[in-house]
C-alpha cells in the first residue's frame, strides 16, 4: 500500500538540503542559512544546488570561482539569469550571453585539468566564445564585450599564451575607454545596478591589467585614472568581495609604484621605504577574514576552495609587491657581497642590506603559504598568475643562498617548497614546467658553487691536514658519471640569465608579516673544476626591470 502525502507544513524532516549537507550527509532544516552551516561557521557559503532555489535566496553555482579575487566580472545572480535565458534567441544580449557561458566553462575545465578529456572541452568551448568575440562584438563596444575579452585573457593566460593575454587585454582596455569606465561621473548617470556592474568591471580590467604587465615587464593597458567612489554588492557573500577589493588597492600601490619609476627611472631607499610603509597600513587593515582560512571537514567543498583561492590571490599579490619594490636592494647587496666589496658601513648601505632581507622575507612567506595550500589540497591544477609569482620568489630565494656563504635553513626550506609547487602546477602548464626545470638547474649550480667554495677552504688548510686514506674499486663507470656532471654543472648556469626569467617605514621589522595562514586536517652532490664560475652580471638587468 502506497505510503500517504504529507503536507510540507507538516513534515518532521527537511525535504530539500543545502550543497554543504548533502556533500557531508548532515541533516539540514532546509532554512538560508540552515542551522548545520551556522553552527560550523559556513553561513556565507550555504547553497541549494536544486532546480528551485531555498526562499529568499539564488541557485549557486557548486564548482569554485577560479577567478575570485581577480576577476570580479558577474555576480551569481547575474549568471544565473543569463542561464536560465541562454535559449532565448530574441534576446539583445543573447550572443554575448552564450559566450560568457562558454568562457565560464571552459576556464573552469582548464583550472580543473584532471584529465585530457577537461582539456578537449575547455579547448572547445573557448573557441566558440572566442567566435562569437569577433564575429560581431568588435563593431560595438558594451560592457559585455569588455567581460567577455576579460574572460578570453584569463583563459589565455592558463593555456601559457601570454602575448594573446596581453592584446586582449588592450582590445577590453580600448572598450572600457569608449564606454567612459574610468570616468567616474559618467557612472552617475546608471542606475544603481548598472553603477555596480560598471565599477565591477572597471576593477577587474585594472587588476588583471596591471598583474599581467607587471609580471611581463610591460606597459600598462588601460587609463591611470581612478574611481572616486566604490560600490557594494549586496548579492554576494562578504568574504568575495573582501579579497576583490583588497586585491584592488593592493594592484593601486603597485600601480603608484610602476609611474614613480616610470617617471623617475629607479627606485631609491626612501621611495621604497614609503611605499612599504602605505602596504604596511594595508596590511594592519586587512579583514580578519582574509587572514586565516581553516578546513576541519574531511571533505573540501567547493565553496571551501573558491574562499581560499580568494586568500590565496590576495597574500601573494602582498608578497609580489613587496619583491617589486626591494628586489633592485637585493641585487646591489648581492652585487657587492659576490665582489666582496666591503668597505665602510654607513646608512644607505644598511638601509639596503635591511630592504634586501625584506625582499627575502616575502619570498620565504610565499613559498611557505603556498606550499601550505599545496599540502591542503586548496591549489587547482592550473593557476595561470600563481606560476608567475612562484617563480618570482624562487629566483629570489635562489640568488640570496648563492651569495650568502652561510647556510639558512629557512631560506633552503622555502626555495625547495616553491619548486614543489612549480611541479605540481607543471603537470598542465608547460610554462610552468619550464619554470621548475630552471629553478632545479639553479639549485644544482647553488650546489656546485658551495662544493667549490668548500674546495677552496680544504685548499688553504692543507699545509695543517689533507686526506691521507681514500679506497679504490672498480668502479670507472661512476667515476665517468660523476665526470659528466661536473661538466654539467660548470656549464649548465654559465649562461646570460636575462633568458630565465619574464620580469616579474622606516624599518619594518614587524610590518612584513605572514599574513595568510592555512589550517588542515592534513598536514646530490657534484664535483667542480678549478676553474668553474657563474655568470651573474646579468641578474641585476633582469631583476631590476618592470
Amino acid at each position: 500500500m502506497p505510503r500517504p502525502k504529507i503536507r510540507p507544513e507538516n513534515r518532521q524532516r527537511a525535504y530539500r538540503a543545502c550543497a554543504s549537507c548533502k556533500a557531508l550527509k548532515k541533516r539540514c532544516d532546509s532554512h538560508h542559512p540552515c542551522s548545520t552551516c551556522v553552527r560550523r561557521r559556513r553561513a556565507s557559503s550555504c547553497s541549494y544546488d536544486n532546480d528551485e532555489p531555498a526562499p529568499g535566496t539564488s541557485q549557486r553555482n557548486g564548482s569554485p570561482r577560479t577567478t575570485n579575487g581577480i576577476l570580479h566580472l558577474y555576480t551569481r545572480e547575474e549568471m544565473m539569469f543569463i542561464m536560465s535565458n541562454v535559449n532565448d534567441v530574441s534576446s539583445k544580449s543573447y550572443r554575448e550571453d552564450n559566450a560568457a557561458i562558454n568562457l565560464v566553462i571552459a576556464i573552469g575545465a582548464q583550472c580543473r585539468g584532471l584529465n585530457q578529456s577537461d582539456l578537449q572541452i575547455a579547448a572547445k568551448y573557448f573557441a566558440m566564445a572566442q567566435k562569437a568575440a569577433f564575429e560581431g562584438m568588435l563593431q560595438d563596444p558594451s560592457i559585455n564585450m569588455v567581460r567577455i575579452f576579460l574572460l578570453m585573457a584569463f583563459y589565455m593566460l592558463g593555456a601559457c599564451q601570454r602575448n594573446a593575454a596581453f592584446m586582449y587585454i588592450g582590445v577590453a582596455s580600448k572598450a572600457a575607454s569608449a564606454l567612459g569606465l574610468h570616468v567616474a561621473p559618467r557612472h552617475r548617470c546608471f542606475d544603481e545596478e548598472d553603477q555596480d556592474r560598471r565599477s565591477r568591471t572597471w576593477k577587474s580590467l585594472c587588476i588583471l591589467d596591471l598583474l599581467v604587465t607587471s609580471i611581463l615587464g610591460r606597459l600598462s593597458s588601460s587609463p591611470t585614472s581612478k574611481l572616486e567612489f566604490s560600490t557594494s554588492t549586496p548579492s554576494e557573500s562578504s568574504t568575495e568581495s573582501l579579497a576583490f577589493e583588497a586585491v584592488h588597492d593592493e594592484c593601486a600601490m603597485i600601480g603608484d609604484m610602476v609611474n614613480n619609476l616610470t617617471q623617475n627611472g629607479d627606485l631609491d631607499v626612501t621611495s621604497a621605504e614609503s611605499f612599504l610603509q602605505r602596504l604596511s597600513e594595508w596590511n594592519r587593515g586587512l579583514p580578519p577574514q582574509l587572514r586565516k582560512f581553516e578546513c576541519n571537514d574531511n571533505i573540501l567543498l567547493p565553496q571551501d576552495r573558491e574562499l581560499a583561492i580568494g586568500r590565496i590571490h590576495v597574500a601573494c599579490v602582498y608578497y609580489f609587491a613587496v619583491m617589486l619594490a626591494t628586489r633592485p636592494f637585493l641585487i646591489r647587496h648581492s652585487m657587492s657581497k659576490l665582489h666582496k666589496k666591503g668597505g665602510m658601513q654607513n646608512k644607505q648601505v644598511n638601509a639596503e642590506a635591511r630592504l634586501a632581507e625584506v625582499c627575502v622575507d616575502s619570498a620565504i612567506f610565499m613559498g611557505k603559504m603556498t606550499h601550505e595550500a599545496l599540502r591542503a589540497d586548496l591549489l587547482l591544477c592550473n593557476m595561470c598568475m600563481l606560476k608567475a609569482w612562484m617563480f618570482a620568489a624562487g629566483l629570489v630565494l635562489g640568488f640570496a643562498i648563492y651569495v650568502d656563504d652561510a647556510v639558512r635553513r629557512d631560506i633552503e626550506e622555502a626555495f625547495s617548497e616553491v619548486r614543489n609547487v612549480l611541479r605540481k602546477l607543471s603537470d598542465l602548464s608547460p610554462q610552468a614546467e619550464e619554470y621548475y626545470e630552471i629553478l632545479s638547474s639553479f639549485s644544482d649550480a647553488i650546489n656546485a658553487h658551495r662544493d667549490e667554495l668548500s674546495r677552496k677552504r680544504r685548499a688553504a688548510n692543507q699545509p695543517f691536514v689533507s686526506q691521507i686514506l681514500t679506497f679504490e674499486s672498480d668502479q670507472a663507470t661512476n667515476e665517468s658519471a660523476d665526470t659528466q656532471m661536473m661538466e654539467f654543472s660548470s656549464t649548465n648556469f654559465n649562461y646570460d640569465l636575462s633568458d630565465m626569467i619574464d620580469p616579474l617605514g622606516p624599518q619594518i621589522p614587524d610590518d612584513l608579516d605572514m599574513i595568510f595562514n592555512f589550517e588542515a586536517g592534513s598536514d646530490a652532490s657534484f664535483g667542480i673544476p678549478t676553474d668553474f664560475s657563474a655568470n651573474v652580471e646579468p641578474l641585476g638587468m633582469f631583476f631590476g626591470s618592470i
